[in-house]
């Protein structure tokens, strides 16, 4: 089914623009009409026939795009304002955008329409269709329904704006482009000379390093090392010359820092150190390993005493070379390695001293540890609830800590608990917004990414996560990136501003919907916006990914503030009592001495 003709047939019909309706427009009070418009019954007809058309086009292509299961574009729908503008003479008028107004028109259009075939369906005979055809309906156009020539102009004249900045911000885009290009080749053909280089230097270092391994001869002249009387001097001639043969080592990313050679005639191990090139040889066994219980327990100790009192380990093994009975001093670095490798903490990035362990391990074995207590509880139905804690602590006078943590909410019992509450970093600087994303930028990194998918793998079992954040009210204003307390719009929840606060003919809905409702997206949004009008106090980015309603405030912190005003209420009160009584005594009768 086309419709062409009966646009061919629409196109034909014009509409008359005459003055309004006297009669109409007295009993207009509340739009004064501008001007009237004759529709033509014809165009009317067809206009109503039109609509028909596409209604059963719609319908017929929703089918076929059913059967077939793919979308097809849809063609563009036109209602009886549409089909109006169409038939305006000229274009001299045109209806407004506003949507109201236009359901307005095409409802009162579609009213004269469906007059109009009423009429058409009751005519008996051509005499009176002809009658019909020869007449017209009076639609009359109020104002706000045209689009005005004012705002007409300021459009043009932005939209002349706009493209005059274009021309002039674009001007020289040919001359950019081929300078652009200039640089680009001058650069390829930078780098292919400075590959060309690279590659004659590396071919006269290897050409050097073939000199040197055809001059070094790194053969053994002498006895064996079996049989001369001083084994340390030639098991250090041995060392330094591996040290040397070893030199591509650093290129793979290694280390040299232990060789264990064992003497072909004899059997005797020896383990060599690169560091003070002295050996331990034993009888197929290691270092500290093979000692007593009685020699590591004084080796533990006298490695207690250095890093007690910062003795450093040059000094230490000039003290063994002239005092007889003291472990080697290989031993004691031996063993402070064994301990450093054991330990899992780590310093903090940044400027600020401070420490942290990996809060993926620490919370995998603190899980493991709850799952092993309640072994009946099904926990594929249970979210694993942990709650991200931190607060700064004021040490001395003029030095402060700020310390994270976070507990397993599982643990009931234990929740409130120092065993509860497991400390993962800590830093020494001052509870701020900077010092927290320096020295804590890959601790929040490592919990976003846990929050982000919610789940974490212990032992080929997955468990689910549900996290939260808790502190004082200052420490959560930090980790949400906005400003102090005392600012404008302080509240991490909602955006009511501080004046109004003590308003309290609101209930909580108010303050927990839009537009006052905050939300994590929309905190991020308004930190990134430039200016600072319409931020309401989101500077930074939040240090933590996490939902607002899982942000929870610390009661001990409420309930301290209250109590401090109300402390203070009563202090008050009873200097204004001892006031009051005070009043008529003599100065040395006065309870308080002013």
């Amino acid at each position: 089914m086309s419709d062409i003709p009966l646009v061919k047939s629409m196109l034909e019909w014009k509409l008359g623009i005459e003055r309004p309706s006297l009669a109409y427009a007295a009993k207009a009070t509340s739009r004064q009409p501008i001007f009237a418009v004759d529709i033509p019954y014809p165009l009317l007809k067809l206009w109503q026939e039109y609509m028909v058309i596409q209604s059963s086009r719609k319908q017929t292509t929703e089918d076929d795009t059913a059967e077939d299961c793919c979308p097809n574009k849809d063609p563009p729908q036109f209602d009886y304002a549409d089909l109006f503008e169409f038939s305006i003479p000229g274009n001299v008028f045109a209806i407004t955008n506003d949507k109201c107004i236009r359901h307005e028109v095409n409802e009162s259009l579609r009213k004269i329409v469906g007059k109009a075939k009423s009429a058409y369906n009751s005519a008996k005979g051509g005499r009176k269709r002809m009658e019909l055809d020869a007449s017209s309906k009076r639609f009359h156009v109020f104002e706000g329904m045209v689009i005005s020539v004012k705002d007409l102009q300021k459009e043009n004249e932005a939209a002349s704006d706009q493209l005059e900045k274009w021309r002039q911000s674009y001007q020289n885009l040919k001359e950019e482009k081929e300078k652009l290009y200039t640089e680009m080749v001058t650069a390829l053909n930078d780098k292919d000379e400075e590959i060309r280089n690279l590659h004659n230097v590396n071919k006269e270092l290897l050409d050097y390093i073939n000199c040197l391994e055809n001059k070094q001869t790194f053969q053994n002249k002498g006895k064996d090392v079996a049989n001369v009387a001083k084994k340390s001097r030639t098991l250090n001639t041995f060392m330094s010359r591996a040290k040397i043969a070893l030199w591509f080592m650093k290129s793979f990313g290694l280390e040299l820092k232990e060789i264990k050679a064992m003497e072909q005639q004899t059997g005797i191990f020896h383990n060599l150190y690169v560091d003070d090139n002295t050996s331990n040889s034993t009888d197929g066994s290691k270092g500290f390993d093979s000692l007593t219980d009685y020699d590591k327990e004084k080796i533990e100790q006298v490695l207690f005493l250095l890093d007690k009192f910062c003795v450093g380990d040059s000094f230490y093994h000039e003290l063994t070379m002239i005092v007889d009975g003291l472990p080697k001093s290989y031993l004691v670095k031996q063993r402070r390695g064994q301990l450093n490798d054991i330990s899992e903490v780590i310093p903090t990035p940044g400027e600020a001293d401070g420490a942290q362990l990996s809060f993926t391990d620490l919370l995998k074995s603190r899980i493991q540890d709850v799952v092993n207590e309640n072994d009946l509880m099904d926990w594929s139905k249970e979210k694993i609830q942990i709650k991200i804690s931190g607060d700064g602590a004021k040490m001395t006078r003029k030095s402060s800590f700020i310390l994270l943590s976070f507990s397993l909410l599982q643990g009931q019992n234990s929740v409130m608990s120092a065993s509860g509450n497991h400390t993962f970093a800590v830093v020494k600087g001052s509870e701020s917004y900077e010092t927290l994303n320096d020295s804590f930028g890959a601790v929040f990194q490592e919990i976003n990414d846990l929050i982000e998918v919610s789940e974490i793998t212990i032992n080929n079992s997955k468990f689910d996560l549900e996290f939260f954040l808790g502190g004082d009210y200052k420490f959560l204003l930090i980790m949400l990136g906005m400003k102090s307390a005392t600012s404008n719009f302080a509240c991490v929840w909602c955006k009511v501003k501080k004046e109004n606060r003590w308003l309290m003919d609101k209930d909580l809905n108010c303050y927990n919907s839009p537009p006052l409702r905050r939300t994590l997206q929309e905190i991020i949004d308004m930190a990134n916006k430039e200016g600072t009008q319409g931020k309401y106090s989101c500077v930074h980015e939040p240090l933590i990914k996490i939902d607002l309603d899982h942000v929870v405030l610390d009661e001990l912190h409420l309930l301290l503030r209250v109590m401090d005003v109300l402390l203070n209420n009563i202090i008050q009160e009873m200097i204004s009592w001892d006031k009051k009584e005070n009043f008529n005594k003599k100065k040395c009768e006065k309870k308080i001495q002013d």
